[in-house]
């Protein structure tokens, strides 16, 4: 299973793949229980979902509208077919690639599609169901300590991201300094947004523990939610590279 999703959401794929029971033998109870054991975790990891890159249909949500997105999909078994390690499946985006190649070649039972739809659903139901939705802003600051998870130099998002992480103690820092960039404002910047997320979390933890039907308070707590990757936004995009905002 390939993933990516806002910060701000990445546990909620995790959790819709753990009540999704898996497609395959009854070996494992869910998707989660298989997704493990085929990426080698140790007890105490958890896979690895990535930052949302500027190439497919969820763009146009990331980098114009601002709002969190989700992508999943599912990848060949490259331990049992090396060969497609990084390139998909050789009929992708071609005319060949049809419901038929589907239904007698990829997915003959349609267990994967299921499986598919059963996340899906269980992800908007997840969100439409909540009076306070599952977003967590602290999902910003466990990037920061997952640095080394991101493969920083593949996705140029990632190498902007790369200020708003572990950039302080980053060998770049004094290159720049030497060079005569002032990076107190930013790395004070850095700081403010790490306190405001923890005060935010903890204020929304307190509400939702205390059980308090307040729909109005609700919705201003998931209007501010929603909004917070708004803030992160450029206008004319980044130099060079406009498609990423």
């Amino acid at each position: 299973m390939d993933t990516s999703a806002s910060p701000t959401i990445t546990k909620n794929i995790v959790n819709a793949t753990k009540v999704v029971p898996f497609f395959g033998n009854s070996t494992y109870s869910t998707y989660y229980d298989f997704w493990r054991e085929y990426l080698e975790l140790n007890a105490t990891q958890e896979p690895n979902v990535a930052i949302p890159g500027a190439g497919s249909d969820h763009a146009s949500f990331l980098f114009f509208a601002g709002v969190p997105v989700i992508d999943f999909g599912f990848n060949p078994n490259t331990k049992k077919h090396p060969s497609l390690k990084h390139i998909g499946y050789p009929m992708y985006h071609t005319a060949y690639e049809t419901f038929d190649l589907v239904n007698r070649l990829i997915d003959p039972d349609g267990k994967i599609m299921g499986t598919a739809a059963k996340i899906a659903i269980y992800l908007t139901r997840n969100f439409a169901d909540s009076l306070v939705l599952n977003i967590d802003l602290r999902g910003y600051e466990k990037v920061n300590l997952e640095t080394g998870q991101l493969k920083i130099h593949d996705i140029p998002e990632l190498r902007i991201l790369k200020v708003m992480l572990d950039f302080k103690d980053d060998p770049v820092v004094d290159k720049l300094k030497e060079l005569g960039v002032d990076l107190d404002s930013l790395f004070m910047s850095m700081d403010v947004f790490a306190n405001s997320t923890k005060n935010w979390s903890a204020m929304l933890d307190d509400f939702v523990a205390s059980n308090e039907p307040d729909p109005l308070k609700a919705k201003y707590i998931n209007d501010q939610m929603v909004k917070l990757d708004k803030n992160f936004l450029l206008t004319n995009g980044i130099p060079e590279q406009t498609m990423f905002r």
